[in-house]
């Protein structure tokens, strides 16, 4: 359990003794003793700091939230009473972040809520995303654009501080966990037995992946007790979840999708190069309704494509646009010219004919060990 905070009063009044938080670093100094709270404080005063406690945080929430949502989620008019007397609806009250292969990641993540509206569907590509498509063959299955904040509880699709990549494991196992009691707590069939409700995720990258995909997820939720004035910590994720090692991938092929697919890709795959370029541009946007190589090979024979040429492509299914499969080629390099024999240079053999060449050159001098013991 947290530490308990003091209750709120039910409406803010207009002059209240609270004591205010200390400012953030170049926010306005804090009011003086009996003043009115500044409900509506510039942002730089009331965001979370890097390193303050959980209970901090949560403390200062209740009586931030009254006007002050994040910009990038959403509130919905209340229909019920709360300690607080503020409106229902999801609210950002941390978002640290930190520099990972070049890229800005999330690394903690604290939202209070209670009724949230719905989120969006995914539809950016978080950091690491492009790493993945460009070294997993299939990523349907494997994985998933993950929300940290979860759709149904109002979490966007569109901020690249809400997604990261994970393994459909690791998604699996968190939606089973705190988001299935978060959304039970926040969220209930009838609105008005939802209770204030918080997350708190906390995500661990890994210097030496090649990529900013988070390593380990550890997550908690908890409700406000209204008649204790505090929060109380009812879900916390254990073991903590463990992405899939990236570093296994590194070495491996490198697959190609959507304007990535060149003529030359298609050349290499034993199309006329007259052709190679209206192929490639006809798997660019070819997309159908399942993963199927058959149904993929008729299609392109009739547009006026040899199948011949589908060698390793694939279909996977586009996560932005669900239900659609699109191609994923297989990156061949060119093949090197073979180095023209001089005059007079003896022939290199290599594989099954230098085989056989040794296997007779054995045989002959056996022959000859068998005659001269015979004589």
């Amino acid at each position: 359990m947290l530490e308990a905070q003091p209750a709120e009063p039910a409406t803010p009044p207009p002059a209240v003794k609270t004591e205010a938080p200390a400012p953030a670093p170049g926010g306005p100094p804090p009011p003086a003793a009996g003043a009115a709270p500044s409900w509506r404080a510039p942002r730089a005063a009331l965001a979370a700091r890097a390193g303050d406690p959980l209970g901090d945080v949560l403390a200062r929430a209740v009586a931030r939230r009254a006007a002050h949502p994040d910009a990038l989620l959403q509130r919905l008019p209340s229909t019920n009473n709360d300690p607080t007397g503020q409106a229902d609806g999801l609210y950002a009250d941390r978002s640290e972040t930190a520099v990972m292969n070049g890229k800005t990641v999330p690394t903690r993540i604290t939202a209070i809520m209670r009724n949230p509206g719905l989120g969006t569907v995914p539809s950016i590509a978080p950091p690491g995303w492009d790493w993945l498509e460009s070294h997993v063959m299939r990523l349907k299955g494997n994985w998933v654009r993950f929300h940290i904040i979860n759709r149904l509880l109002g979490g966007s699709g569109r901020d690249p501080l809400n997604l990261v990549p994970t393994s459909v494991a690791v998604n699996n196992a968190f939606s089973r966990g705190v988001e299935t009691d978060a959304k039970a707590n926040a969220k209930p069939t009838n609105p008005f037995n939802a209770q204030w409700t918080y997350i708190d995720v906390v995500l661990t990258y890994d210097g030496g992946w090649p990529a900013p995909i988070p390593k380990r997820i550890e997550a908690e939720q908890g409700v406000w007790d209204a008649h204790n004035g505090g929060w109380v910590a009812l879900t916390q994720q254990h073991p903590a979840l463990l992405n899939f090692d990236i570093t296994q991938l590194a070495g491996g092929p490198i697959y190609l999708r959507g304007d990535n697919i060149t003529a030359k890709q298609i050349e290499l795959r034993g199309a006329p190069t007259a052709q190679a370029g209206a192929f490639a541009r006809w798997l660019k946007t070819y997309s159908q309704a399942n993963d199927s190589d058959v149904r993929f090979a008729r299609n392109a024979d009739a547009a006026g494509f040899d199948s011949d040429w589908l060698t390793q492509i694939w279909l996977d299914e586009d996560e932005a646009a669900p239900g659609s499969y699109t191609p994923v080629v297989k990156k061949l390099e060119p093949r090197t010219k073979k180095k023209r024999q001089k005059p007079g240079e003896p022939k290199k053999l290599v594989g099954f004919k230098k085989s056989r060449k040794m296997r007779d050159a054995k045989q002959q001098r056996t022959r000859k060990v068998a005659k001269k013991r015979g004589r």
